[in-house]
């Protein structure tokens, strides 16, 4: 019975490691990888049109984007190739959907919380704290009259950031640091 339960219990690890692998997979792709650097860069502006508000878009900062030098010319060009536009659904899809997810998983117990934040707590980070981000999530939750819209991208964000100040405190720093710590982030 003992050696049964060891054994089920291996299994149920090598599950969750082939899960999370394909996860990572999934997560990191040509797609996710060019919205990211569009974050990074701070080149998203979050727009309502007036005639169709019920159709908002990203616009890519397109004076900003061609001060950033040449050794960026790939993003230029996918830039340019999308007309400086990114619909909302991309962003839903190859960015906030996954982090949706992961929070989700972790509530449930399917992934841990220390994978996440390893694996992409600074993903969550960059794009939780971006305003046009964050815009875009506030007109869906308005659409959607409810705030539950993305509650659990929001549940790993803060799940990420409690578990870095509680990496900080084992790493024996000071508590006023930790605050301070709290206040620029």
């Amino acid at each position: 019975m003992i050696i049964a339960y060891r054994q089920l219990r291996g299994l149920n690890k090598n599950r969750k490691g082939d899960f999370s692998h394909r996860f990572k997979k999934d997560f990191f792709c040509k797609n996710t990888r060019q919205l990211l650097f569009f974050i990074y860069s701070d080149l998203l502006i979050f727009r309502e049109l007036q005639s169709d508000p019920d159709h908002p878009y990203f616009k890519i900062n397109k004076d900003k984007l061609d001060k950033l030098p040449d050794a960026y010319v790939d993003y230029k060009n996918v830039a340019k190739d999308m007309n400086y536009q990114i619909d909302p659904f991309k962003i839903d899809d190859y960015l906030l959907g996954h982090f949706e997810d992961m929070g989700f998983f972790v509530k449930k117990g399917i992934l841990e919380i220390e994978y996440i934040y390893v694996s992409f707590d600074w993903y969550i980070k960059l794009t939780h704290e971006n305003c046009s981000i964050r815009k875009y999530i506030k007109w869906l939750q308005k659409q959607a009259n409810s705030e539950d819209v993305y509650e659990n991208f929001q549940y790993i964000a803060e799940e990420c950031k409690l578990y870095r100040i509680k990496k900080i405190g084992r790493n024996n720093i000071d508590k006023n640091k930790i605050i301070e710590y709290i206040r620029i982030k």
